[in-house]
């Protein structure tokens, strides 16, 4: 039993001089030997590597990274888009008169229009009052021009449009 595990034991450093031997060859095939591009580019999709085709780096003047020190840091690497600013049309202006009533005589006709103070007025077809132009009067309803809008107030509209 002895004698089989020394034969083991020879058999095994035998085997690892061996390997040994092949992987030193292999790195030395690796290593010193030249390598040959394709002559057919079709052969092979990759280029054989080889220490001729590199280039040393090429070192810019000072001049040329002067921008490093101009630029902010702080700064966003490019301007950003501007923002489109809409404009909306201004609020139309609310009606400030209400009609409170008309009168209807022969002769004579008026429409008795309230602001928002509280303050009544009696208004002839064609006055102006608070902006308001009166344009017909009749017995439960005044057409205005308001804004450049024709309006018509009933008597129990308080400033409603109809």
């Amino acid at each position: 039993m002895v004698a089989s595990v020394k034969k083991i034991k020879r058999y095994l450093i035998l085997a690892n001089a061996v390997l040994g031997i092949v992987i030193v060859l292999f790195v030395y095939c690796l290593l010193f030997t030249p390598v040959r591009a394709n002559s057919d580019p079709q052969a092979s999709s990759t280029k054989a590597f080889s220490f001729s085709n590199r280039r040393e780096p090429t070192s810019l003047p000072l001049s040329s990274y002067a921008i490093v020190h101009k630029r902010n840091l702080r700064k966003p690497l490019f301007d950003p888009k501007p923002i489109k600013v809409v404009k909306h049309a201004p609020p139309k202006p609310m009606l400030t008169v209400s009609l409170v009533g008309t009168v209807l005589e022969p002769g004579f006709t008026y429409a008795i229009l309230k602001n928002r103070s509280g303050k009544t007025k009696f208004v002839d077809k064609g006055e102006v009052y608070e902006d308001v132009k009166v344009t017909e009067i009749t017995s439960n309803s005044v057409t205005i021009i308001f804004n450049g809008e024709t309006i018509t107030l009933h008597k129990n509209d308080k400033g409603g449009q109809k």
